[in-house]
């Protein structure tokens, strides 16, 4: 799981040359691999595809990546090494996921995402403008902070 693609990680951080700390990216695709392996051996053992066992390899990596960066020591290498190694990795991925958007169905689901995103906005300016009322922020403060916390490309 991703617990233990930390650990992979960590120990490929071990080694001081940067050329071998971008062994993680092969290592990330092997995890995209084995889940497709993992999906298709479980459709082939449980027939009713409703019921069967996926692993999520994003989430997989995401967490490996966490384990890495906070239970071991070599925060500042896995950084490097993926500031090194990102350019070549992220035009392929993103050009992938861009190619299997399924423009239907996001069409189909524009206005409720658009609906979602005022009302949180909403909400983000009606608790930073009462919290900041609340605390006694000035006037100007509390009512323009909320642009602060609005994310972007939907990271908090």
């Amino acid at each position: 799981s991703g617990i233990f693609l930390g650990g992979v990680y960590a120990a490929i951080m071990r080694v001081e040359h940067l050329a071998f700390r971008c062994l993680m990216f092969p290592a990330g695709y092997l995890v995209f691999l084995g889940c497709s392996y993992f999906a298709k051996a479980m459709a082939y053992e449980i027939e009713d595809e409703s019921n069967s066992i996926a692993l999520e390899p994003l989430l997989l990596c995401i967490t490996g990546g966490f384990v890495t960066v906070n239970y071991s020591k070599f925060h500042f290498r896995f950084i490097d090494a993926l500031k090194q190694g990102s350019p070549y990795i992220m035009l392929p991925f993103f050009t992938l996921v861009g190619a299997k958007l399924d423009l239907l169905t996001f069409v189909q689901a524009l206005p409720l995402a658009i609906i979602l995103s005022i009302l949180r906005a909403i909400c983000v300016f009606a608790g930073s403008s009462l919290g900041g009322y609340l605390v006694g922020q000035e006037k100007k403060m509390y009512l323009t902070i909320w642009m602060c916390l609005i994310s972007q490309a939907g990271f908090d």
